[in-house]
């Protein structure tokens, strides 16, 4: 495997970690029933987003790893980082209406559409790394 090869798995590997720790976010959001533990979770989940959203759109981020692997998908790259403001827009509203809970019917209508997209958009993009992934490891062609 060339250089280039290696560090595209190597990011690749950092975003799908990332992937792992915010559906264990997300998990542990969908389940809380506690408003300060609710608070909490929406606080760290809208840090680790704004950061890994950087990442995946960083130079070495999703463009790179799935455009050098497989070209033919990047127009849906462009559709998944179009779709990081939604997300950024939502988490924000959840973690604002989560410290002013004063309409709780609202943050739990928030705090379900946050889940629905961000589960549909990281299947997604694990789709698309996955098998930029393979067809780095199994040769083009």
């Amino acid at each position: 495997m060339s250089d280039k090869t290696n560090s595209h798995s190597g990011s690749a590997d950092e975003i799908v970690s990332e992937h792992e720790r915010v559906r264990k976010l997300l998990a542990k959001l969908a389940e809380s029933d506690d408003w300060a533990l609710l608070r909490e979770v929406a606080t760290e989940l809208q840090s680790l987003l704004r950061g890994h959203f950087a990442h995946e759109e960083s130079p070495d981020g999703l463009h790179q790893i799935i455009g050098f692997a497989t070209p033919w998908n990047l127009r849906q790259v462009d559709d998944l980082v179009a779709e990081h403001s939604s997300i950024v827009t939502l988490i924000d509203a959840l973690v604002a209406g989560a410290e002013d809970a004063t309409d709780r019917d609202a943050v739990m209508k928030t705090r379900a559409e946050l889940g629905d997209l961000l589960k549909r958009h990281e299947a997604r993009e694990t789709e698309l790394l996955s098998e930029a992934m393979n067809t780095e490891l199994g040769g083009r062609g």
